[in-house]
This record gives structure tokens, sequence and C-alpha cells, in this order.
């Protein structure tokens, strides 16, 4: 029987070498898949915010092998921060390439749609009709949701229904739900989704990378205190990460010697 072919979806998706983070989330996840026999193409950005190597790409768009994925780079414009304006404009361009370049590529069985855009649902939406494949959609950030409540823009603004429509016809018509956010299902469900449709898929490491990894040097080393219990954050600082928690618990245990 031939191996089938799925198609991660995820306009920010990276590798080792070109992430700021290193790999992103899809890169892991098509490696496993790739070991258990699945033919794996992941459609991303040759440009974004999170690429410390933008792609050099002459065409449309370049495709890359790396640790047996298809890594399917796209042309897209270049914007200056992940708040400029042009970003959004990015977002659709790149969703005009998938569609007009689908048939460039091998027919997916298994269509992904990761969220960071939640537009990039209605071109994964056409190309799993055409193929008659199954449609997975993925939410990691909750469209318009966080634009509503962290970046305080109004419901009723036309862009935001634009975007609840999109959510709302995401939830409802792809085949599976998945999400690395365990608990994003209480707010699927108001849209009248069944919690049998939402899988949980958290984030995933690599244990041969993190055996590999380097050693701290004596510099840094010597920074840290050894007989203390230690409290630390790795990740982003921003509003939707809420540090001020953490800030606040350690200014209530400041007197505690031994933290």
């Amino acid at each position: 029987m031939q191996n089938k072919t799925i198609w991660l979806i995820d306009q920010y998706a990276s590798t080792p070498g070109s992430g700021i983070g290193g790999g992103g989330r899809h890169y892991y996840l098509a490696k496993e898949l790739v070991k258990k026999g699945y033919n794996v193409f992941v459609m991303a950005a040759g440009y974004t915010h999170l690429l410390s190597e933008p792609k050099k790409i002459d065409g449309e768009y370049i495709i890359e092998q790396e640790d047996g994925v298809n890594f399917v780079w796209f042309k897209v414009p270049e914007y200056s921060t992940a708040h400029d304006r042009k970003r959004i404009a990015n977002w659709f361009i790149f969703i005009y390439k998938l569609i007009k370049h689908n048939s460039s590529f091998e027919k997916p069985d298994i269509v992904l749609a990761s969220s960071p855009s939640p537009f990039v649902f209605l071109a994964a939406k056409y190309i799993a009709k055409k193929y008659k494949s199954k449609l997975v959609f993925e939410v990691r950030d909750i469209w318009p949701l966080t634009l509503i409540e962290l970046g305080g823009v109004s419901p009723l603004h036309p862009f935001i229904l634009l975007m609840k429509w999109v959510e709302k016809k995401a939830y409802l018509e792809s085949d599976v739900i998945l999400s690395n956010l365990p608990f994003a299902i209480e707010h699927i469900k108001k849209y009248g989704v069944s919690r049998d449709k939402f899988h949980w898929l958290p984030n995933g490491f690599s244990k041969n990378e993190m055996d590999s990894a380097d050693p701290l040097s004596e510099h840094e080393i010597i920074k840290l205190p050894s007989s203390n219990f230690i409290i630390g954050y790795t990740g982003t600082l921003g509003v939707a990460n809420a540090m001020c928690y953490l800030i606040e618990t350690a200014i209530i245990l400041k007197d505690h010697a031994d933290i």
C-alpha cells in the first residue's frame, strides 16, 4: 500500500537552521510522521519575522529536504515587525500562492491548516475538497479572541467579524480539530462543536537534541547559586505571557533566602 501524504500548512514553520528559536512545532511533528512512513510536505512562507535566515527564492517557491521532510517555501513580501499591517497582506498572498501552486506537489491524503492566521483554512478547505482529503484545523492562537481580549479591538470591527466567520467555518467544516491548548475546547464548543472532534496535541521536543545540548560555560555557571531552589522562565515576553504574576510572586518570596 502506498504511503499516505500529509500537508502541514503553517505559514510560520521553521527548521533548526532557519528559525529564531530553532525548529518549530511542525518540523518536529513532520519528522515523527516521516518515521512512521508518511510522506510529509510542510508548506511555509519564505519570509516571516520568526525566521533568523529568510529564504532566498528566485521564483514562486523552492523545495528543500530536511530530515526526510519536504519543506516548501513560498515567496511572500517582507514586513518590518510582527505588528506591521503589511503582515496581513502577507497572509493573503501566502494563501493565494498555496492555491495557485497546489497541483505542483504530491496529492495530499490529509491537509492540516495551522492557525497563526485563521484565513489559511480557506486555502486548506479548497485543497482538501479538490483532492477529497481529510481536513484538520489546528488552533494555536484563538483568533479573533486574542485581538479582542489582548489587543482591545472592538468585536464589531469588520476585520474581526471576517475573522470570526472564518473561525466558525473552520470549527464546523473540518474533520478534526487539534490544539496545543488543552482547554481550547471550552471556547470551541460554543460553536456547537462536539468534544469528540477535538484532540489536544501539545508541543513535543527532541530527546536527542536535549541529550546533545551544549553545556553551560564556566562564566555562566558561576552566576547560578548552587544551594538555592531556582525558579526561571524561558519564553516570549509579551502581554499574552502575563509575566506580571511571576514578578509579583518573586516580590512575595524575596525574603526567602533559599529561593
